[in-house]
């Protein structure tokens, strides 16, 4: 970036420059939705107060850093750079056919805008989740591509009513927002699908995506699933045995 006179600090960025920025940061803390940073207590005091740390979420973040570097500019690797390229690419040629065709969703619709015109703090707010999206889209695709693996081989486990232990590993967690719920995609055996509702709190997805489990649930249903035409067994009222820290 050259330096140049500024009038704020939006001037001195374009919207590739943001987003090889959020790419950095989601590299280094996931994703934080704007406005969800918290605290946590990470340590004591030799008086016992507690030592607390704030997370900050992406959006302050990217802001912070822009901001300090002003009028330079922050100096982001060029790996960064280098996937923000790509990235900006990829989604114009994904959404130009339904730009043309009309069929925008409003997310999609926002995000050309924030691609394609000056850095406002609304813009920074959308190019910060694109990491985060890039990321999900991928795990969809993992997911379709084992799934259409699992067709040929996944069978019903248990009979209905029957209350079981078993050992599963977990595929996805997909969180259903417009219910508050998260639906646990599993495999029982290498090759049996089994999948569960999971309502309580907190948010274990981190915990427990990619991971082996053991749970204790009563077989709901066994059903042929409509979108990817796999043996599916729903299990319900399941208790989770989370697995264990390494050392």
């Amino acid at each position: 970036m050259a330096m140049r006179k500024v009038k704020n600090v939006h001037d001195a960025y374009t919207p590739i420059d943001v987003l090889a920025i959020s790419f950095e940061v989601y590299e280094t803390q996931g994703f934080i939705k704007s406005g969800y940073g918290f605290q946590k207590i990470v340590g004591t005091n030799e008086d016992g107060s507690s030592i607390v740390e704030t997370i900050e979420d992406n959006k302050s973040i990217i802001l912070r850093k822009m901001q300090t570097a002003c009028p330079k500019g922050y100096q982001v690797d060029k790996k960064y750079m280098t996937q923000a390229q790509n990235e900006i690419k990829r989604i114009e040629g994904k959404l130009m056919v339904k730009k043309l065709g009309g069929t925008l969703s409003n997310f999609e619709d926002g995000l050309i805008q924030a691609l394609e015109h000056n850095v406002t703090n609304f813009h920074i707010s959308i190019i910060a989740s694109i990491p985060n999206s890039v990321a999900i889209d991928a795990q969809r695709e993992r997911v379709s591509e084992r799934m259409a693996t699992l067709k040929h081989t996944s069978n019903y486990v248990g009979k209905k009513g029957e209350r079981y232990d078993i050992d599963v590993d977990v595929i996805d967690v997909k969180y259903i927002q417009s219910s508050n719920v998260y639906m646990i995609t599993c495999v029982h055996d290498s090759k049996d699908v089994v999948k569960f509702w999971w309502r309580e709190q907190p948010d274990i997805t981190d915990i427990i995506e990619g991971k082996t489990v053991t749970i204790r649930g009563t077989v709901n249903k066994h059903e042929l699933s409509k979108y990817t035409s796999v043996k599916e067994t729903l299990v319900n009222r399941v208790k989770l045995s989370l697995p264990q820290p390494t050392s």
